[in-house]
């Protein structure tokens, strides 16, 4: 018994610091440039995934649709490599919908409770939010050969335009740290979690992103759903609002300060640049559309639409040579998750989708409806905040795969929980 407990341990404690590897910038563990943290993390997670894949096969585990309906989507997404001209594209893209694909898989069978994997979410958002915020105040430089160089070209380019943060996914979180606050005991933990939250959400308002403000908005709406009706949590809860409003002017002011831009006024479109961003989305769209008619069954491959771009440049504004680089980087991806399937993998890897995403939707509905455990209710609410992201932004980032399927995860160990499975 000892050695099998002692074997969970083991496993639990390299599939999060897998996590917690995939969800930090890149970095180079050897040098010169030889093995880079995410690649290490990878490593890790395939063994895991075989290790936990033959235990399963022994355990005999029930087979599902939770089970299935990602294979699909994996056999499609496979599939699309026939029509694909960039074949780097399409390997960048796929070895990290695989590596989020087989965590999913490592934790479902994994034989520990999902309550053990909250202090990995935790520690990993925590210690990405002191590097962003060292690196946001200078204390931090990324001019060194310790970080992997394309994630640091991507990083100072958008800071050019007074963008941060582009990996920022943790408000999408926020909920399930705010149960943590009211469940845990220790004020100190209390302490850290209103730090966390506050962190998370000023990261968002100098981050510039509109985006990071809505969902951060949404996140702390779903955080009421929490509450309940007595004296002492609305006093607590006042008090969280209070700050949550105080942090936010502060980051304003912040921003302001450092780059002349203002994520709240950004909603007013006064700005040249702030309706061609969203005309720019449009655009892309259109194009995902042109690309799924031209091969409507297979699609041009996994990570391969700016290949179908039309035109490569910006227009008036090409002469600037940072301008056409950024739009060389975001044109990769139709910043849409439907148009990238349909464009991508054709009216197959669509339909996966949409048979997956209904399956996630159906088993959440039904875990609302009976389900009353707050751990399973915040795990939901920070899946579908996380999805919201993938509406307007690329959703293969790779912290976004791994916090996608991490959570899909822990919904269905939580669900196993509550049920007695």
């Amino acid at each position: 018994k000892t050695t099998e407990n002692n074997g969970i341990n083991l496993h639990l404690l390299f599939i999060s610091i897998s996590v917690i590897l995939l969800r930090l910038p890149p970095f180079y563990v050897f040098f010169p440039s030889f093995l880079s943290s995410h690649n290490l993390a990878r490593v890790m997670v395939v063994c895991l995934f075989i290790m936990t894949f033959i235990r399963s096969i022994k355990t005999n585990n029930k087979i599902g649709l939770l089970f299935i309906a990602p294979i699909l989507l994996l056999i499609t997404r496979s599939t699309s490599i026939i029509q694909t001209i960039n074949v780097q594209e399409f390997i960048v893209q796929y070895k990290d919908f695989i590596t989020g694909l087989l965590i999913y898989y490592v934790v479902i069978f994994g034989q520990y409770n999902h309550l053990k994997l909250h202090k990995t979410l935790v520690i990993g958002s925590f210690i990405y939010v002191i590097f962003s915020l060292g690196f946001y105040f200078g204390l931090i430089t990324l001019q060194s050969p310790f970080w992997y160089d394309k994630y640091v070209y991507n990083i100072l380019l958008h800071r050019v335009r007074g963008k941060y943060f582009l990996d920022l996914f943790d408000p999408a979180l926020i909920p399930l740290f705010f149960v943590l606050y009211f469940k845990t005991k220790k004020y100190w933990l209390k302490i850290l979690y209103i730090l966390l939250i506050g962190a998370i959400i000023f990261l968002g308002i100098t981050s510039n992103f509109r985006i990071h403000l809505i969902i951060s908005t949404l996140a702390v709406l779903c955080c009421f759903s929490f509450i309940k009706i007595n004296r002492a949590s609305v006093v607590r809860m006042l008090i969280v609002v209070v700050l949550i409003i105080g942090v936010i002017q502060v980051g304003r002011w912040v921003s302001y300060k450092n780059t002349s831009i203002d994520v709240v006024s950004r909603f007013s479109l006064e700005d040249q640049y702030d309706y061609q961003t969203l005309l720019s989305r449009f655009n892309f769209w259109s194009q995902a559309l042109n690309i799924f008619l031209y091969k409507p069954f297979s699609g041009v491959g996994l990570g391969n639409y700016y290949e179908y771009v039309s035109p490569k440049q910006t227009g008036p504004t090409s002469s600037k040579n940072h301008i056409d680089s950024i739009f060389a980087i975001t044109a990769i991806h139709p910043h849409n998750v439907f148009f990238a399937e349909l464009s991508q993998t054709g009216f197959l890897g669509f339909i996966t989708l949409i048979f997956l995403l209904g399956v996630f939707a159906y088993n959440d509905y039904g875990a609302f409806r009976k389900n009353r455990d707050e751990y399973a209710r915040a795990y939901i609410f920070c899946f579908w905040l996380l999805f919201t992201y993938s509406l307007v932004q690329p959703d293969t980032i790779i912290k976004n795969v791994i916090l996608y399927w991490l959570l899909r995860a822990l919904i269905a160990k939580a669900q196993v929980n509550y049920e007695g499975g």
